[in-house]
């Protein structure tokens, strides 16, 4: 327990140290290296059992209300986001019980909704997750504010489509439904298509000077080997949303035997996209 106890005192001092000091300060980035030993194994990727008798119930309740992408809100939607056709993964690690470093929402549908509202709205109705076809990571976070860029969202995405694979045969499509967090600022600074969707489009294809895609959420999901699947407009008309990125949002779709080929097209600075992205960009 001293372990569990040094380990998570270093994650709550790295938090202070990001916010007074910023990444570069160099206590900062001694304690980011000796983090990212200490975790370097042992972190371990499951799903939590949120039913009412589950084990996990108060874990994954906690975690809804402290949701910072999609926070649940009322008891309705509380009671829909533990549903039986939705699930929680978390990446968690020995010396640091019970403190999930990350945490990853999935729903499952029947096809691939294009709302964010067909995702989190307590109107839609259950469905039986052995006839779902389609499995949409609809929020995933960094749970400790002091893992910040040294957690581990890269192995809970990835072992979270492996036992999604495994336990639903029934499974063609795993993607996201991803905020464009970059996207209003970008627009309004260069505005280079009226449209938004193309204009979004434009955005999340776009490699900055130093190599890198612009938007975070893009070289999160693109960078662990996805593609860029779909542009939503008003997929989430919330004044979050709007304020965001005019509402819209991105699919990121996540083909196993696609993944190393998307990465080597990354690198060499042509990220992967789907054919609605391409003819939105394509039509210029």
């Amino acid at each position: 327990m001293a372990e569990a106890v040094r380990t998570s005192e270093l994650v709550e001092r790295r938090e202070r140290l990001l916010a007074q000091r910023g990444r570069d300060d160099p206590e900062t980035v001694s304690l980011t290296e000796r983090l990212r030993a200490t975790l370097a194994e042992g972190t371990v990727v499951r799903a939590l059992e949120p039913g009412p008798t589950g084990a996990d119930r108060d874990l994954a309740v906690s975690l809804a209300r402290r949701e910072p992408v999609h926070p649940a809100g009322d008891a309705a939607e509380l009671r829909r986001r533990l549903a039986t056709d939705r699930r929680v993964f978390v990446a968690e690690h020995p010396s640091l019980p019970g403190r999930p470093m990350n945490v990853l929402w999935v729903a499952l549908c029947r096809g691939v909704p294009e709302t964010l509202a067909e995702v989190l709205s307590p109107e839609v109705p259950v469905l039986d997750p052995e006839v779902g076809d389609s499995a949409v990571f609809y929020s995933i976070w960094n749970a400790q504010g002091g893992l910040a860029g040294i957690g581990a969202g890269t192995q809970l995405v990835k072992d979270a489509g492996e036992q999604l694979r495994s336990e639903l045969g029934g499974l063609e499509v795993l993607t996201t439904m991803s905020p464009v967090p970059g996207f209003r600022t970008w627009h309004e600074r260069h505005r280079t298509r009226e449209d938004l969707a193309a204009s979004c489009a434009t955005y999340l294809r776009t490699i900055g000077p130093d190599g890198r895609l612009l938007d975070p959420v893009a070289r999160f999901h693109m960078g662990n080997g996805a593609r860029l699947w779909r542009v939503l407009p008003d997929a989430d008309p919330s004044q979050r949303g709007r304020d965001r990125s005019f509402g819209v949002m991105a699919n990121y779709r996540y083909h196993p035997e696609d993944i190393a080929a998307n990465l080597s097209a990354l690198r060499a600075g042509h990220p992967v996209v789907g054919d609605q992205v391409a003819s939105l960009t394509d039509s210029a």
